[in-house]
Parts: structure tokens; C-alpha cells; sequence
């Protein structure tokens, strides 16, 4: 936690929901961090799996993960509460994807 005036007031130290997964993205809004994990899966294809883990912004306590394929959404670009949006390609061109979590 940063004070207006530039000085930190506060560490959070937050962790990921499992080993090997590498920082991809974070993202803050309505008192929760949204952060991307990626994790490559040596598989044949050599794909790999994102998993999107919520935070509470001023415990640091894990809420919550989500899991996608790395051929799902595209890139992240923005989080507000209850939704994630990514920056895709398509035949049209760029197109925004919006992804609410069940």
C-alpha cells in the first residue's frame, strides 16, 4: 500500500495458488487484486493453462482461482468485480472477450 505522498505504508505478500506457475498480469479494482498465473504444460502442443486467482486488497487473503486453456480468452486487459475482459484476435481484427465466472 502506497500513501499519497509516494511512501509505503504496507507489504501484502501474496501467493500464488500453486508452485510453478509464473506471473502473467495483475489488475486492482473494488478492494480486490486479480492476478494471471500462467503454467506451461509440456504437453505435445506445448500449451499451457492460466489460472486467474482473486484477492482481498487489504488482507491479501486468496478468495477465489479460475482456470482457462492458454487458447481461452486471449489477453488480459481489465478486471471490475465480477468480470474479466481480454484483448483477442479475430478474422475482423482486435475484439474484446468478456468473461464472467460460474
Amino acid at each position: 500500500v502506497i500513501s499519497p505522498g509516494g511512501e509505503i505504508l504496507r507489504k501484502t505478500q501474496l501467493t500464488p495458488p500453486d508452485e510453478g506457475l509464473k506471473f502473467n498480469g495483475m489488475k486492482v479494482a473494488g478492494g480486490r487484486i486479480a492476478i494471471a498465473y500462467f503454467k506451461l504444460n509440456h504437453d505435445s502442443r506445448n500449451s499451457g493453462t492460466y489460472t486467474y486467482s482473486l484477492y482481498d486488497a487489504q488482507t491479501g487473503e486468496r478468495q477465489i482461482d479460475y482456470q482457462t486453456g492458454a487458447d481461452d480468452g486471449g489477453i488480459f486487459a481489465c478486471y471490475v468485480p465480477g468480470k474479466f475482459t481480454f484483448l483477442s484476435i479475430s478474422d475482423k481484427g482486435l475484439v474484446l472477450v468478456h468473461a464472467v465466472p460460474h
